[in-house]
């Protein structure tokens, strides 16, 4: 990619409000190293972002977070990544100006990617463009969480909502939302970028992974 500043997005919304069934415990509240897993991807995604927004499920138990974050409650908790979204979006739309909040870029991602980190926030923001938004794409699968959107989307979201649509999908595909390899982002590779950690077996060959690293996978 070309030289260019490197800026923060505008927000980071998280979602951790999944029923974590593979995992049989809630992903949240697990332990990561010396941190849970949304303690993590708080920490990392507030380093590239000027606001933060947690979604989370009504009545669920969240871990010690950092300072500053702002958790908001799901009201569709049954609507799967689309619906947290949109109480995200809903919840940045409320609290900033018009114009600050048609101009917003937002990351949207989860507690269960461990391994982005801010630069890689930071680089999907450049690369977005004039796009109104984007996500990585690999084997022909396109990737709705660990990507950027306009705040603007909104609009989208919530006409497809009405709709009856739930898949994040759906979403990029409305949006003519630009999708890239994973390859295209400076020093980091797909494996990384994509691991999920869904089942007990998932997070033990992420805590070897974290545990193998030599290098600084979450620095900036």
């Amino acid at each position: 990619m070309s030289e260019q500043p490197l800026n923060n997005v505008n927000a980071a919304i998280i979602l951790c409000g999944g029923r974590s069934r593979r995992m049989g415990a809630d992903k949240a509240s697990i332990a990561f190293g010396n941190e849970t897993l949304l303690g993590r991807a708080c920490r990392i995604s507030g380093a590239a972002a000027d606001r933060l927004i947690v979604v989370a499920a009504k009545g669920q138990q969240l871990p010690h977070l950092p300072e500053g974050v702002t958790v908001v409650y799901d009201d569709y908790p049954d609507a799967g990544p689309m619906g947290g979204m949109l109480c995200g979006l809903r919840f940045l739309r409320r609290t900033m100006k018009p114009m600050e909040f048609g101009e917003a870029i937002v990351w949207v991602s989860c507690c269960d990617t461990p391994f982005v980190t801010p630069r890689i926030i930071r680089q999907l923001n450049v690369l977005l463009g004039e796009s109104k938004a984007i996500c990585v794409e690999e084997h022909a699968r396109r990737h709705p969480l660990n990507a950027v959107y306009r705040a603007g989307c909104l609009d989208e979201i919530e006409n497809l909502f009405a709709s009856g649509e739930r898949r994040m999908t759906a979403l990029l595909q409305s949006l003519q939302a630009k999708a890239i390899c994973a390859s295209e982002i400076n020093e980091v590779t797909a494996e990384d970028f994509l691991f999920n950690v869904n089942t007990p077996d998932a997070l033990k060959r992420a805590i070897e992974r974290l545990n193998s690293r030599l290098d600084n996978i979450d620095s900036e």
